[in-house]
């Protein structure tokens, strides 16, 4: 289309004539998608809006003005008798009585829509995990919806799955490889293959694997709990006796016993999870560098089975111990101390200068800072700017390379 005044609206009398349109109500047609999709709608009140008073028959003609090639007559049925189609219409629905008067939306909108539904924005999903996609269409046309995820906000796009029915869920295999704060979007498509309605939500995926020496003696306390050592030196946590399905490989295994405070994964989910204090809530560690900021290595971890993994509620991603680092995004040269609020909230607090920095952890401050994805941030609270010499609880302060010498 040829949007010639440049507001995004096709001008009904003029660059398009539409017909049939019942008593009370003004059509509006407005460009999107680079004016390649024109959306009708409504504006005003029906004078006879009864589920009777259903129209099936708009017609439309396009003046030679509404293109850019200035031929409207490229527009299959646009000629001077119009163009009919049973699919653009209006739905009534009749009145229904209640309060004092009849009230009844007069106009049941045929414009496309799409909405995710599931998952919800910001959820934390495990890498390698099966990811039901959910949504709701609305309006007239839409045939298909097609799938597809971007890592890094656009740039580049990824297919999920293609065609599907406009009915959902669909359940998406996610990658394993995948990590980080990454973009979901559905797209409606009409029975052609032209879009005609998107959405997206934003999710988080963990993914964290194992790297280093296996662990090959157990401590008093493990031995008490249970915990047992297999074949490869791992160490396993103790069975419960109820059985469930594993939610990777579908077969029937033994749920694990775990008790808060322990470091898992499970065999086929490369995530480590902290189990939460005072609840069986599993809080996934984004990267290693983070497990390292509460662990000393990786023999703390405890395996379990992948069945006991849906048994544990999935919480808020674990952020890297206050106190231990300091932190910073690489797109970004603000440097950040983090301490624990005495609400439990993590504080990020702007480190003011070089000066400052020197100051308060010594010229080689630098040597202290730990790169964390962008989208850790969302998880903390800003607090004060750190402006002076403060005096900080630095005793547990540990360099990149003493906590990158544990990850290796």
């Amino acid at each position: 289309f040829q949007d010639t005044d440049a507001d995004d609206v096709l001008d009904v009398g003029s660059e398009v004539t539409i017909g049939n349109v019942p008593a009370g109500l003004t059509p509006v047609m407005t460009l999107s998608n680079g004016d390649t999709v024109a959306t009708l709608t409504f504006t005003g009140n029906a004078t006879n809006h009864k589920d009777a008073d259903d129209v099936s028959d708009l017609t439309f003609v396009f003046d030679n003005t509404a293109f850019t090639s200035g031929d409207a007559s490229i527009v299959a049925n646009s000629g001077s008798g119009g163009a009919y189609s049973t699919n653009v219409g209006i739905d009534f629905r009749n009145p229904t009585s209640g309060g004092g008067g009849a009230s009844v939306p007069p106009v049941t909108s045929t414009q496309p829509t799409i909405d995710i539904i599931e998952p919800v924005a910001l959820q934390t999903v495990d890498a390698g995990s099966v990811l039901d996609i959910d949504w709701t269409i609305g309006g007239l046309g839409i045939n298909t919806v097609d799938l597809t995820y971007s890592p890094d906000n656009g740039v580049t796009t990824e297919i999920i799955a293609m065609n599907l029915s406009s009915v959902g869920p669909y359940s998406w295999n996610v990658p394993s490889d995948l990590s980080g704060l990454i973009e979901i979007q559905a797209q409606a498509k009409d029975s052609g293959g032209a879009g005609l309605a998107t959405d997206t939500v934003e999710i988080e995926i963990v993914s964290l694997e194992l790297v280093g020496q296996e662990p090959s003696t157990l401590t008093p306390e493990e031995i008490e709990a249970g915990i047992t050592l297999d074949e490869a030196g791992r160490k396993v946590a103790p069975g419960t006796g109820v059985f469930g399905s594993s939610p990777i490989t579908g077969e029937t295994e033994e749920i694990s016993s775990v008790l808060p405070g322990w470091y898992i994964r499970s065999y086929n989910n490369p995530t480590v999870y902290y189990v939460q204090e005072g609840s069986l809530i599993r809080r996934p560690f984004w990267d290693a560098t983070t497990f390292m900021t509460w662990a000393d290595s990786w023999s703390e971890v405890i395996w379990v089975t992948d069945a006991t993994l849906p048994t544990l509620t999935l919480g808020q991603p674990m952020l890297p111990q206050p106190g231990v680092a300091l932190v910073k995004v690489q797109s970004d040269p603000r440097v950040y101390w983090v301490e624990e609020d005495a609400d439990g909230s993590y504080l990020l607090r702007h480190i003011a200068n070089e000066s400052v920095a020197s100051q308060i952890f010594g010229s080689a401050w630098a040597d202290y800072i730990i790169d964390v994805s962008v989208g850790i941030f969302s998880h903390y609270t800003v607090g004060e700017d750190i402006t002076f010499a403060e005096s900080l609880d630095t005793s547990r302060l540990e360099t990149r390379a003493e906590i990158a010498s544990q990850v290796a």
